[in-house]
């Protein structure tokens, strides 16, 4: 329970965001499999199905990362982000392979990262 005056913090990626992202952009269906994110609107309709809380700010960071092919297959071949876990282990490797051909031709040396922060205070 969350006392009066109280903060509540949320980091998560957007749905918008997933779909900018390098994951998104690269890795086969990766923004379609990934369901369990949310829009910013859905952030705000929360102020009002939950009167004791109200929404302080709700902000859309991004940053620039080193773009190391190597490190990112890792990342993938490790399957970090629990969205590989929706791909059967077939359908996980033929994407894998789509990635790396399409990771060969960026020719960025980094990619954006985003995310969403959301500040909710309680009445």
């Amino acid at each position: 329970m969350l006392k009066p005056g109280g903060c509540y913090v949320i980091y998560t990626r957007f749905r918008k965001q997933n779909a900018r992202s390098i994951w998104g952009q690269l890795f086969p269906d990766f923004a379609e499999k990934e369901t369990r994110l949310y829009n910013p609107e859905d952030f705000q309709r929360l102020e009002t199905e939950f009167p004791d809380l109200a929404l302080e700010s709700l902000n859309e960071l991004s940053f620039e990362k080193p773009f190391p092919r190597d490190r990112l297959l890792q990342t993938m071949r490790q399957r970090k982000y629990s969205t590989f876990s929706f791909y059967g282990e077939a359908e996980f490797w033929r994407a894998y392979a789509t990635f790396r051909l399409r990771l060969e031709s960026w020719s960025d040396s980094s990619y954006l990262v985003e995310i969403g922060r959301i500040v909710f205070r309680c009445r």
